[in-house]
């Protein structure tokens, strides 16, 4: 698989009701060998993923379905596509147990405005 034949915008998650969210985009990355890729999903995707699958994902309820476009392989070949009806279940979850952090704060006393930037540790 070569990085520039993926394309996440085929890609959707399917939670326990059956509802399905599109991704938008994301980052990736390949594996040297080509036989995996990892994706990260863009924030505001992340954040509609969490509507999704709830509050308490996890792998028994959460499905991935994928159009044909999603992935070209070097020879041209596309993905067999995973149609919604017939999505695969994932091989793992895992959650995010994060707690945000506090980078920096700023007080703006003209605007009245207190802006917080947050920082999520990996």
């Amino acid at each position: 698989v070569s990085e520039p034949s993926i394309d996440c915008r085929g890609l959707q998650v399917i939670g326990s009701t059956n509802t399905t969210y599109r991704l938008h985009g994301c980052w990736f990355d390949a594996s040297a060998n080509g036989t995996s890729v990892v994706l990260s999903f863009l924030p505001d995707d992340r954040n509609a993923i969490f509507a999704v699958l709830g509050p308490f994902p996890n792998a028994s309820r959460t499905y991935i379905a994928a159009d044909a476009s999603t992935l070209v392989d070097m020879y041209g070949n596309a993905l067999a596509s995973i149609a919604v009806g017939a999505s695969r279940a994932v091989d793992s979850l895992r959650p995010d147990n994060a707690e945000p952090v506090l980078n920096w704060f700023n007080v703006n006393m003209s605007s009245l405005q207190i802006y917080l930037n947050f920082s999520k540790p990996t």
